[in-house]
């Protein structure tokens, strides 16, 4: 399904049971990203994402928060405690 959405830029997968980002490695184009409150606890495949530029998630759930490249914005309130 990713391969035929090579230009999408937003997604929105919050509260969900996605457990697994690797189809998302191929979203070059992709600038904002929520999963907050899904069942993500690696990033490590948006590592390669240069365009992403917004990330929404629950921080105690990710072991890789330092794979967050510079031109990511993360703030307070991007990142979702629950």
């Amino acid at each position: 399904m990713v391969k035929q959405l090579p230009n999408l830029e937003r997604l929105e997968i919050d509260y969900t049971w996605v457990d697994n980002l690797a189809p998302l490695e191929q979203l070059q184009k992709l600038k904002y990203l929520d999963i907050r409150g899904s069942k993500v606890t690696s990033i490590e495949p948006l590592a390669g994402l240069n365009q992403l530029e917004i990330l929404l998630l629950n921080p105690r759930n990710i072991q890789d928060l330092h794979l967050i490249s510079g031109n990511v914005r993360v703030s307070e309130e991007s990142i979702v405690d629950w």
